[in-house]
């Protein structure tokens, strides 16, 4: 291995991590406090240690044999893996949730209700094809052994080498990895050492069972029963901060928007 090509792809691993850093810090310090998944680790803390494994994990993708690392892990990782969870969140929402709910939460968003073609692809189609992709990707890594492109330098050309024994327990690995978070969610859930309920913020169920704007902005008319004039205390404020004297505000309190005034 040449200690140039080591060096110029952990140069590119920095770079790498410097992305994934600064994308890290928008969807980390917004999701993980919320989430309260490590409440004793700081944003910071948990944006470094994905970054830092990440890095760590990529340094493999840097030595000499780092372009069949890298057709091995797109060979399994990135498919058969997420052929797997896109077949369990089909059946999850279609068989454990209910098609029909899944179909009036859809009607409500929108305004448009799933015809006859959407019902037979969300419940039979798309679960039969996921199901004969994934039975014939893994009988087709068992009946015939993975192969890679090498160089060969006696030839001059690159030839089609087989993968060592060893590769395919990484590959099994990998594809496990995929799908582990599943089962341990499941695992926690059903012992009861992961609350089923987690805590949301109010703001984002504030308007639930509403569904005005989402229609309004689907071109819809939305019918109200009655529409009548409230007087609303709104607390304004100064440049600065300042609180000044609480002023009546009207607003339009319509029926079926919530349930309640609009507060300013």
């Amino acid at each position: 291995m040449s200690w140039r090509n080591l060096i110029e792809g952990i140069r590119s691993e920095t770079l790498l991590y410097k992305a994934a850093r600064a994308d890290c810090s928008k969807n980390v310090k917004a999701q993980v406090p919320d989430a309260k998944v490590a409440p004793y680790i700081s944003p910071s803390g948990v944006k470094a240690s994905v970054c830092l494994i990440c890095f760590l994990v990529g340094l493999i993708f840097c030595t000499g044999a780092g372009e069949y690392w890298l057709t091995l892990f797109d060979s399994f990782a990135g498919t058969i893996g997420l052929v797997l969870v896109a077949l369990l969140e089909t059946l999850a929402v279609m068989y454990v949730y209910g098609h029909e709910k899944f179909t009036q939460d859809i009607e409500d968003m929108t305004g448009y209700r799933p015809g006859l073609y959407w019902q037979i692809t969300w419940r039979l189609l798309g679960p039969l094809l996921m199901l004969c992709v994934l039975v014939s990707s893994v009988l087709n890594m068992i009946l015939e052994k993975p192969h890679y492109k090498a160089w060969d330098a006696n030839k001059g050309m690159t030839v089609e080498a087989a993968y060592p024994d060893w590769v395919m327990v990484v590959a099994i690995l990998m594809i496990t990895a995929g799908v582990l978070p599943i089962i341990i969610v499941f695992l926690l859930r059903r012992f009861q050492c992961l609350k089923l309920d987690v805590s949301i913020h109010q703001g984002a169920i504030r308007r639930i069972d509403t569904t005005v704007s989402t229609k309004e902005m689907m071109g819809d008319v939305d019918i109200y029963s009655s529409v009548t004039k409230v007087s609303v205390p709104v607390l304004l404020t100064e440049f600065g901060g300042r609180p000044r004297a609480p002023v009546v505000a009207e607003s339009d309190q319509r029926l079926g928007c919530g349930g309640g005034p609009l507060l300013i």
